[in-house]
């Protein structure tokens, strides 16, 4: 039990670390984080790789669609199945962090993650910014299995 706190405080630490080196801005900035709407397709090869029970494939696989506002609110759906989870989010120049979820798709509290991002042309990619990644598995299958699309 002790590893397992001293694990997550560590994780906490590099995470905490990483933001102290920008300032986080909940509105985008062109040269920081561009908002609107991303998708991706999650497939039934993308979630067995996890060796995750039912129900995760059955609420995973399908097409997905991320909006995320000017004013720090982000909106996730499961284009396939119609559900659907919203919260908050802070981005700065390294890294993005989900929090305050809440809908049917919502994580199990506390529900924060960090990820670090990049863009290139019109593919956001997300990356764990820290060793925990994030103890939601939907949102990191969903977030990291494949660049999420910008929409025009």
């Amino acid at each position: 039990m002790k590893k397992v706190v001293l694990f997550v405080l560590t994780a906490f630490a590099v995470t905490a670390l990483v933001l102290a080196l920008a300032p986080v801005s909940a509105k985008a900035d062109a040269g920081v984080f561009t908002t609107g709407t991303y998708t991706t397709t999650i497939t039934a090869e993308d979630v067995a790789k996890y060796g995750l029970p039912s129900p995760y494939p059955e609420i995973l696989i399908g097409d997905w669609e991320m909006f995320f506002g000017d004013d720090g609110s982000f909106t996730v759906r499961n284009l396939t199945t119609g559900d659907s989870g919203q919260g908050s989010y802070m981005a700065n120049p390294v890294v993005l962090i989900f929090s305050k979820d809440t809908g049917k798709l919502a994580c199990i509290p506390p529900g924060h993650a960090a990820y670090k991002w990049s863009m290139n042309g019109n593919l956001l990619t997300l990356t764990g910014a820290s060793e925990v990644n994030d103890r939601c598995w939907g949102r990191y299958i969903v977030s990291t299995s494949h660049p999420l699309v910008k929409k025009p």
